[in-house]
């Protein structure tokens, strides 16, 4: 009887799988059958002009040298680390009819020297996306784009494609995009890890709506599921569990008038990481004010960011916010030397800006950084602890330090931009393994071809 059962459970398993599969195969054959309307017979006579007309391509190389020192803390360690990437992305649009698309984008990334000889073709292409677009489907406003996709919400504090990175971020996704009054309703699901076991995968899904009504204000209200059903995750018992994670919030963006805008996010984080109940939160509220009149264009800014750490690691209850950290665009938010991300910490900035050449402009930041439960650990732009720095380490205030940031970017014309910066961070904390806390650097020079 019993092995009836398990026959039963796995015969059901590969019915499901099979049954996705079918579903995914079928959805993509209607995709292409509906792209293939504005293709030529293979027995016409192609019109050469006419696919040139539908054919857009671009192209984008960028290089960029980046210098780390001191990220441990400690001056009698040398651990300075220089590095060039390279980044080169050729994409290609084919419009069959004005609401059906293709589009495929090529991406080559690679650090200089990566390869083990200059004779040597190591592999590093990839289809960073490539997919599939019908809009007004049967006359009613909606679209549907299937494959592989940039996905972008608000700031990118919590999904984002990553533009920093050398690789970026792309996903295996079917977006749904319902187009109503002054309103769009996105709706997406995507494949982060296909498993052997459909119920094993990693699958993140969305709702997102966002406000059409107005030029100058941006308001997006979203909700997104993050379930992984592989045993990965180590609740605060130390057993290996799955993740149910539910993120609720809004994020909005106001030009108030050419001079004053604000940006502002908040949002809440519930379900179960294991045998742990998630229960969290994070809030952003940034603005900027451009003085008239100014030569320069003078600009102030100033924001707050805050993100909730573990109160007690032994309570069963996860208050870190976001601590998997899997899909946001972390570089560019919490300071540029990618110390901290929006999880346990709070962050408060100050900057000026000016613009001493029509196409060149100067940036510098002063962040004040803190932990927000000195009981929780320290984490990095990509969500790694920092230099071990786990809760209960820490000793005094909740102040970790101070950073500044200089950036400089130039636009050279409309195809080539040129971007400088330099970080440095003054940690206020000792570092309890080798009783340090030297100042860190972060120095980068890139450039930027597109078209």
């Amino acid at each position: 009887m019993e092995q009836r059962k398990t026959k039963n459970k796995e015969v059901g398993t590969k019915m499901r799988k099979g049954n996705r599969s079918v579903m995914r195969a079928a959805l993509m054959s209607a995709l292409v059958g509906i792209l293939s309307v504005g293709l030529p017979a293979a027995h016409a006579e192609v019109d050469l002009k006419e696919v040139a007309d539908k054919l857009t391509i671009g192209a984008e190389v960028r290089n960029r040298y980046e210098t780390l020192d001191n990220y441990d803390f400690n001056d009698a360690v040398l651990d300075e680390n220089s590095r060039i990437f390279l980044r080169t992305r050729v994409r290609m649009k084919f419009d069959a009819t004005p609401d059906i698309t293709a589009f495929v984008e090529v991406q080559d990334s690679r650090r200089w020297g990566d390869e083990t000889s200059t004779a040597s073709d190591d592999a590093g292409v990839d289809l960073h996306q490539g997919y599939g677009e019908v809009r007004n489907i049967l006359g009613f406003p909606v679209d549907i784009r299937v494959g592989r996709q940039e996905l972008s919400y608000g700031s990118e504090r919590l999904i984002g494609a990553f533009g920093w990175s050398n690789t970026g971020r792309s996903f295996d996704a079917d977006k749904i995009t319902v187009h109503l009054n002054s309103f769009d309703v996105e709706l997406f699901g995507a494949i982060v890890s296909d498993e052997a076991r459909s119920d094993n995968d990693h699958t993140l899904w969305g709702i997102v709506g966002k406000y059409t009504g107005s030029k100058t204000l941006k308001f997006q209200p979203y909700l997104f599921f993050d379930r992984d059903g592989r045993d990965s995750y180590v609740d605060e018992g130390g057993n290996a569990g799955k993740l149910k994670e539910y993120t609720a919030g809004a994020w909005l963006f106001w030009d108030v008038n050419d001079r004053f805008r604000i940006d502002l996010e908040g949002a809440k984080q519930f379900g179960d990481r294991g045998n742990d109940d998630i229960s969290a939160w994070a809030g952003h509220l940034g603005a900027r004010y451009t003085f008239p009149s100014s030569t320069w264009k003078w600009e102030i800014s100033g924001e707050g960011n805050i993100a909730s750490g573990d109160v007690n690691p032994t309570d069963r209850t996860l208050e870190t916010f976001d601590l998997n950290n899997n899909y946001p665009t972390n570089h560019n938010k919490y300071g540029y030397a990618d110390l901290f991300a929006w999880k346990n910490m709070e962050d408060y900035r100050a900057g000026i800006a000016f613009h001493p050449f029509a196409r060149t402009r100067v940036s510098v930041d002063y962040h004040y950084f803190r932990l927000n439960e000195l009981n929780d650990a320290w984490y990095r732009a990509n969500g790694m602890v920092l230099n071990g720095l786990v809760g209960g380490t820490f000793t005094g205030n909740r102040k970790m330090g101070d950073e500044v940031d200089l950036l400089i970017k130039h636009k050279y014309n409309d195809h080539l931009d040129f971007l400088g910066g330099w970080s440095v961070f003054l940690p206020d904390k000792v570092l309890p393994a080798t009783g340090t806390s030297d100042n860190a650097n972060f120095f980068y020079l890139q450039s930027r071809y597109r078209f």
